[in-house]
């Protein structure tokens, strides 16, 4: 028997993404624990099927977050910050990277996020 497990962060609607983010860009401890990363509601939905029915994923998880963060400070910054000494494995040249890493999603079954909370906000 197969098990897919989505590990979705924080799901957001495009009519969320104003109050979520003036709220975090007011005070970024607010969704800290949450390292600021977000999945577009219909991203999150387009996942389901290809995870569903692609063959070979056994039992295996996958986390699903946007390629940015909703915040408004650079992400490296922001960690400095709220997890100083924590490693940040991103080698990418996007300031604003999420830290939550959906590459094996990508790899696996071929989910790319389109939706970005900036074309909202």
């Amino acid at each position: 028997m197969s098990a897919v497990s989505l590990r979705f962060c924080r799901v957001l609607a495009a009519a969320d993404y104003r109050e979520v983010a003036e709220r975090a860009h007011a005070d970024a401890a607010t969704a800290s624990a949450q390292l600021w990363s977000y999945v577009d509601a219909r991203d999150a939905a387009l996942a389901c099927r290809p995870a569903a029915e692609t063959d070979g994923l056994d039992c295996d998880s996958f986390f699903l977050a946007a390629p940015e963060t909703y915040m408004d400070v650079p992400t490296g910054e922001l960690m400095g910050r709220y997890y100083p000494g924590s490693e940040v494995r991103y080698d990418g040249d996007r300031e604003f990277f999420s830290p939550i890493d959906s590459s094996k999603a990508r790899a696996r079954f071929e989910w790319k996020p389109v939706h970005s909370w900036r074309e909202n906000f």
